[in-house]
Formats: structure tokens, C-alpha cells, sequence
């Protein structure tokens, strides 16, 4: 019995430790690691190649939080290579829930997340100090604080309006 508490106690140190990852294509892990061999737990998460371990495309990307199962989830700072920068909740290595997102131009959006588009509510301030406050839905602002929709137009849309005269 004392050598099988004595197993888990050391495997269960060497776990909840700090430990460096570089693999051979120049990806870097730097932080704690849980459930052994599957990448679970904090720290610092650097992509080199053009794949990380979800999948996806993510070169030169950063991302500094917590994983479940090789997934951003939790909280956590995403950064891309251009600058811009997303800090807030993760689920199954997407923006889900409250996050802020700062464009590299000065914009700041700070509001809610579904799929890593925004949804629900949140306000946008511009660089240029215009603020745009309410409900947003896949990535698209519909609905003011005063609820009023927001129709979005073009050049060739205003073409076909014809303005009344007074009779």
C-alpha cells in the first residue's frame, strides 16, 4: 500500500510541475502539465510550424492560459501575428463567453462570444473614439441600447431610394 501512495505522489509531482516543450519544427510549451502525456493544464503556448495540436493553422500565434485535452479552455490571451490580441474565456479552443478583443489599429472590443465570433452584448470603441454599444450576432452589430436596428447600406443601395417631395 505505501508504495503505490508512494507511486502517485511522485507521478502527481512530476505533473503539477513547470516543464519546457520545444518540438523539432520550433514549437514551444512552457508550464504545468496534468493528465500526463495529453496537453492539460496552464502556461505558455507558442506555434512555429503551420499546425498546432488542435489542428488548426495557427503559425506564429501565442497563447498564454489554461488547456483541457490539447484545447484552449479556460482563461486565457490569445495573440496573433499581426498584433492583435483576444483575452478572455476559451471553450473547446474557441472564444466563448466574456472576452476582449484589441485590434493592433486601437480598437477595443469588450463584450460576449460564441464561436469566436461576437454575440450578444458588447461595445466596440473605434480608434477614432467612435463607440458602438448593443447587441451583436456573428460578428455583425443589429441592435442599439436604444433597440433600434442597424440596416447597413451601400452607394448602390441608395441608387434605388427615391426621396419624397412635398405636393
Amino acid at each position: 500500500m505505501k508504495k503505490i501512495i508512494i507511486s502517485l505522489f511522485i507521478l502527481s509531482s512530476i505533473y503539477a510541475q513547470k516543464h519546457s516543450l520545444i518540438s523539432v519544427s520550433g514549437t514551444k510549451y512552457r508550464g504545468r502539465i496534468i493528465s500526463g502525456t495529453k496537453a492539460s493544464g496552464s502556461g505558455i503556448f507558442t506555434v512555429k510550424t503551420h499546425k498546432s495540436p488542435d489542428g488548426k493553422d495557427r503559425y506564429g500565434y501565442k497563447y498564454e492560459g489554461e488547456f483541457v485535452g490539447r484545447k484552449f479552455h479556460g482563461s486565457g490571451t490569445f495573440t496573433y501575428p499581426n498584433g492583435n490580441r483576444y483575452t478572455g474565456e476559451f471553450k473547446n479552443g474557441r472564444f466563448q463567453g466574456y472576452g476582449e478583443y484589441y485590434y493592433k489599429n486601437g480598437s477595443v472590443f469588450k463584450g460576449r462570444w460564441s464561436f469566436d465570433k461576437k454575440n450578444g452584448y458588447g461595445i466596440l470603441t473605434k480608434s477614432d473614439g467612435t463607440i458602438q454599444s448593443g447587441i451583436w450576432k456573428h460578428d455583425f452589430f443589429k441592435i442599439d441600447q436604444s433597440g433600434n436596428s442597424v440596416i447597413k447600406s451601400t452607394k448602390e443601395d441608395l441608387k434605388y431610394i427615391k426621396p419624397k417631395h412635398p405636393a
